[in-house]
């Protein structure tokens, strides 16, 4: 009787072929975490199967996974150099990556031999490959504070494609505190690979009355081998009316298809020469699919956005929904507790139009 009843508990594990026809089945179907537990289950029963390694590395392309996309189809690319379906999966991974000269040179045979899909492919990193605008960003801003005139900020800004790997952008932003108007400039330029990015920026306000008379900037990103988990930094110099500032900003940043989160320690040399610590620490999570996300952020850091460095404890919130695939909106309000120069509400709208 008692090995009867194991009998009837103990099921037999589901072979590789079943495996992979439920992860074909969940992926066509959009549910694409299911699709990859069952699919890497495949490939660790058979680590050799190219077929199991497209389908899964296709599953981590849908998902935005756009490393492990590229690990698993150049596993399956080296078990079956000729495999066309392999082939074309990797072009189209390069190319999300903005990797267009990768993604080109994928292509290139199979379209020379008139694939349609890879002459689409091909077109599109050729496209991808010029310089074009890619966005238009318009923001103002509110702030109420205790014992002092209201503040205002208004802002544009651009950014697009210069060149394959490389990216710049550019804004200008007035604002008005203390009764003062100043109107502050920058523009920088970023340069991407296959796991990292560099950048630097230059910017100033002329006649500054309290924003940075010149201000100069240089980060970085470097992936950690986790998808979307990287580790971040920046260093900027700011010349002020009142001194010179330097401030370094290292973290941690992980962003996935449905949440983001970061966090930063800051480091400033102030006016005088002070040196001063703080951290930073920001999320952002979809609520409503993929369109309407919310973001939380808190602060405990020197500041010099005013002029003069004070110690700021600041929390805020804010809303983005994404109407389509070119028009975007967020509204967010800011609570500063500024010390002795006491507290800060302000709220911002940004509206950003993709091209």
């Amino acid at each position: 009787m008692i090995g009867l009843e194991l009998a009837a508990w103990v099921q037999p594990a589901p072979d590789a072929a079943i495996l992979l026809e439920q992860g074909r089945q969940a992926r066509r179907a959009g549910r694409f975490d299911e699709a990859i537990v069952a699919l890497e289950a495949a490939a660790r029963i058979r680590p050799d199967d190219a077929d199991i390694l497209l389908e899964l590395g296709s599953t981590y392309y849908a998902a935005e996974r756009l490393i492990d996309a590229d690990r698993t189809l150049a596993r399956a690319e080296d078990l079956a150099p000729d495999y066309r379906d392999v082939t074309l999966a990797r072009a189209r991974v390069a190319l999300a990556r903005g990797r267009t000269g990768e993604a080109r040179r994928l292509a290139q045979p199979l379209a020379a031999q008139g694939d349609a899909e890879a002459q689409a492919v091909l077109t599109q990193a050729t496209e991808a490959g010029r310089g074009r605008l890619e966005r238009l960003d318009l923001w103002a801003s509110r702030s109420t504070l205790e014992n002092q005139d209201d503040w205002t900020a208004f802002g544009v800004g651009i950014g697009g494609r210069l060149a394959p790997g490389w990216s710049g952008w550019a804004n200008v932003e007035s604002t008005r505190r203390f009764g003062l108007d100043d109107v502050y400039g920058e523009a920088g330029v970023e340069h991407g690979w296959s796991g990292g990015s560099v950048w630097v920026s230059v910017g100033g306000a002329p006649d500054a009355d309290y924003r940075a008379e010149l201000s100069v900037a240089t980060g970085g990103r470097i992936d950690l081998g986790v998808q979307g988990l990287a580790a971040v930094g920046d260093v900027r110099f700011s010349r002020y009316p009142v001194g010179e500032i330097w401030t370094v900003r290292p973290g941690l940043i992980w962003e996935t298809a449905s949440w983001n989160a970061e966090a930063r320690w800051i480091h400033l040399e102030d006016e005088v020469g002070v040196g001063r610590d703080g951290w930073m620490a920001r999320g952002e999570v979809a609520v409503i699919g993929t369109s309407t996300w919310l973001d939380v952020a808190a602060s405990d850091a020197p500041e010099t956005s005013e002029g003069f460095t004070v110690d700021v404890r600041s929390w805020g919130l804010g809303v983005r929904h994404e109407f389509n695939e070119a028009i975007r909106i967020r509204v967010g309000y800011l609570h500063e507790d500024r010390g002795r120069f006491g507290d800060r509400d302000d709220v911002g709208l940004t509206l950003t139009r993709r091209f």
